[in-house]
């Protein structure tokens, strides 16, 4: 795909500013009306992509009839011969955006919307947890993450587990308490569908799932989240299973709500507990991402090995061939039975580390440092 800049706006000039080095420019002048008739002299080869992203007027519809896709990068009317960048696009962090069009990577988590209208603020990173098996503690992990994550940025925990409600069952688990969840947020404010963390004895903020017999779509959950990360620094996603179908299938949750925001950036952690069944359901289901569009550097992989599994029940994969290698956590029987309880609060020197590891990837730059979590227990051996 080979993609031109052509303007001087906020989107644009950012844009600009952030691509490597002659990366994007239009192969004639600075003029607009030169750069179109370019354009319109030399056509799209079919079967290849081409396109043109600007805010300046100039007789775009020529170049648009050579099979350019001419973008209108500014928040005014598109003029003739131009079509308005896709609510999509619009909704994507601008490092995804970039990626998209180049292929770059660009640590930017400002919104695209943002940039272009001059009201742009860093827009919270998100996480996907998730896992293709049950019972390997999706749910404790999330919080975990959101209890470590909250010390060096504001924290929300999105329950999106709706069959299960797995974080209310923790936190309310005989459900007596009023709690706010995602079905009272009806555009807006998304702090209507959180609740305050010091209400719940927790640093981080809850959105939890719908009640019973109340429905919620996946489309709510995606627009909720891109409401919520103008609010929060980092949203953590507890997800229910997925599997390599699911993908590929309207209606699910990672076809409908996981998908649209990976293509905007958003980052998903794969648990994977050791085990040959386990592990190779694992590879089925990574080695299909990248039909779906989903960047490799997005996904991130951790494995979850229990004390005393035999060598001969698990084997070692190199996930780098699909995914960021975030490293192994260390069961002991001691953390088993806490996960399994639903615990969290906990300091464990077998699950620490790869928590930091997980979240300095997540929030590079944030201040996480895997080296300073003291090394897994004596006595394990990969």
């Amino acid at each position: 795909m080979v993609v031109f800049v052509s303007g001087y706006g906020q989107l644009l000039t950012e844009v600009t500013r952030l691509l490597p080095a002659g990366t994007g420019i239009p192969p004639v002048g600075n003029d607009p009306g030169e750069q179109a008739r370019w354009l319109e002299h030399h056509p799209v080869p079919p079967g290849r992509h081409g396109a043109m992203l600007t805010d300046q007027p100039a007789l775009w519809q020529p170049a648009q009839q050579a099979g350019w896709r001419v973008y209108w990068c500014s928040p005014d009317q598109p003029p003739m011969g131009t079509e308005p960048l896709p609510g999509k696009a619009l909704a994507m962090t601008l490092g995804a955006f970039i990626r998209l069009f180049w292929d770059v990577d660009i640590a930017d988590t400002r919104v695209v919307a943002d940039v272009m209208t001059g009201h742009a603020r860093r827009s919270g990173s998100i996480l996907f947890v998730t896992s293709c098996t049950g019972g390997v503690g999706k749910s404790v992990t999330s919080r975990r993450l959101a209890e470590r994550a909250s010390r060096q940025v504001p924290t929300l925990l999105v329950d999106g587990n709706m069959l299960q409600s797995s974080q209310r069952s923790f936190f309310d688990p005989a459900r007596t308490r009023t709690l706010r969840t995602i079905y009272e947020w009806r555009g807006g404010n998304p702090t209507r569908g959180a609740n305050q963390g010091k209400t719940l004895h927790v640093p981080y903020d809850v959105c939890f799932a719908p009640p019973p017999g109340m429905t919620v779509t996946w489309d709510e959950y995606v627009e909720y989240v891109r409401a919520a990360r103008r609010a929060w620094g980092f949203i953590i996603i507890d997800l229910d299973r997925v599997s390599a179908v699911d993908f590929t299938r309207p209606g699910t949750a990672a076809h409908d709500f996981l998908l649209p925001l990976s293509h905007e950036g958003a980052h998903i952690l794969f648990i994977v507990k050791a085990g040959v069944q386990t592990q190779g359901d694992a590879v089925g289901l990574l080695s299909a991402l990248p039909q779906t569009g989903i960047d490799p550097q997005q996904v991130g992989v951790k494995d979850t090995i229990p004390e005393g599994m035999r060598q001969a029940d698990w084997k070692r994969i190199d996930w780098t061939r699909w995914a960021t290698w975030l490293g192994v956590e260390f069961q002991s029987h001691e953390a088993g039975m806490r996960i399994a309880a639903g615990e969290s609060g906990w300091n464990d020197p077998g699950l620490d580390r790869t928590r930091e590891k997980v979240l300095d990837w997540a929030l590079p730059g944030m201040g996480f440092d895997p080296d300073r979590v003291k090394e897994k227990a004596k006595g394990w051996k990969l």
